[in-house]
């Protein structure tokens, strides 16, 4: 569903992957909340009912609305937003026919 929610890792630093030292902040590579907020990390995003002028989800956020994340990949990315989703099915699509004997109800 398009009307789904996404967490992000860390926004105090920039994801990587490149050294291993980047392995090495454990919060960078978690998406759960709860180890977040335990540390004083944990940032929400501006709800549609605070009533902010700017709108919902302006600000940066430890997670936010998927239409945040489509507009995000649009806007710094230059990804169509719909192009991605269509995308994003195909994958899912795919992943799924290529476990589906090991899934299957029949085989489990």
């Amino acid at each position: 569903s398009k009307h789904g929610y996404f967490r992000s890792g860390y926004l105090e630093k920039n994801y990587s992957a490149t050294k291993q030292e980047d392995f090495l902040e454990r919060l960078m590579h978690i998406t759960h909340h709860i180890p977040k907020i335990e540390g004083g990390t944990y940032q929400c995003p501006t709800a549609p009912s605070a009533g902010d002028p700017r709108g919902s989800e302006f600000d940066a956020g430890s997670g936010g609305s998927l239409h945040k994340w489509f507009r995000i990949a649009e806007e710094q990315n230059g990804l169509d937003p719909k192009v991605l989703w269509k995308t994003i099915k195909e994958v899912v699509a795919l992943f799924i026919l290529s476990v589906r004997g090991t899934v299957s109800c029949q085989n489990n």
